[in-house]
């Protein structure tokens, strides 16, 4: 599906029934890393993944920041007439969950923060995402691919499971360089929602992998102890792509946080 939002044609899957409940992708992958999630809680939820600015079926734009996407979230909320839903975000899908929760807080009835982290990136941080976005533009979206998968994954992923490294990698390639770079160094210039955390007020639900480096537990930990009404998931033998990797585990944590509410 696809509908006009901001100036920009996004693409979104809705299915089911329900409380809504909104899931946003991680970096630099589109709204399939969702499909598993998508069919295991859809016939209680009504679940609704989008995708985000340049990826997927969503077109891009010069301008992307963090806080365009969550408007994006916001105009697709607007034109689905829905007053309010659970917002869950994976990654970079996280750090547009916080900016979405702090500046929209009236719209948001539950907050899922999957292997993700409040705070800004470091000098060094914005110096390997603008590296990252210039590896892009010059060598493709597969040169991507290869950099970041042993990130993503755990260690034993790729003799464990070929065929998600497989469906990761896909994903990534299908991305458009300019897609990458855009996001990457909307990510790097992400303000720090850290101050933001004792503020909200909407019950909250933190996941991370257990194996998760590129944003450890310790900083799931933080989510967890900052946020008044929430509970954090540690996800086994998961690294920074949990509800891929762990999709049964993921899903159950998830499902039973949304029961609650």
């Amino acid at each position: 599906m696809q509908t006009q939002v901001n100036g920009t044609t996004v693409g979104y899957d809705d299915v089911g029934t329900g409380l809504p409940v909104v899931l946003l992708h991680a970096f630099p992958l589109n709204r399939q890393m969702w499909a598993e999630t998508s069919r295991d809680l859809a016939e209680d939820y009504r679940i609704i993944t989008p995708d985000l600015r340049g990826f997927g079926t969503t077109s891009g734009t010069p301008a992307v920041t963090i806080a365009a996407m969550a408007d994006d979230v916001i105009g697709l909320l607007d034109a689905l007439k829905i007053e309010q839903a659970v917002i869950g975000g994976l990654s970079m899908g996280g750090y547009v969950a916080l900016n979405l929760v702090g500046r929209y807080p009236e719209r948001v009835c539950g907050l899922v923060l999957a292997d993700t982290r409040a705070g800004a990136d470091s000098a060094e941080g914005r110096r390997n995402r603008a590296t990252l976005a210039a590896k892009a533009l010059s060598e493709g979206a597969a040169a991507i691919a290869d950099q970041l998968l042993p990130k993503l994954l755990s260690e034993g992923a790729p003799q464990g499971k070929p065929e998600l490294v497989a469906q990761v990698r896909a994903s990534i390639a299908a991305a458009p360089p300019q897609a990458i770079a855009a996001a990457a160094h909307a990510m790097a210039e992400r303000a720090d929602s850290t101050g933001l955390l004792p503020a909200i007020g909407v019950p909250t639900m933190v996941i991370v992998g257990s194996d998760d480096t590129l944003t450890p537990i310790t900083e799931s930990i933080l989510l967890k102890d900052s946020i008044a009404n929430a509970s954090l998931a540690i996800i086994p033998d998961a690294g920074h792509l949990s509800s891929l990797e762990q999709p049964e585990t993921f899903n159950r944590a998830l499902g039973i946080f949304l029961e609650s509410l």
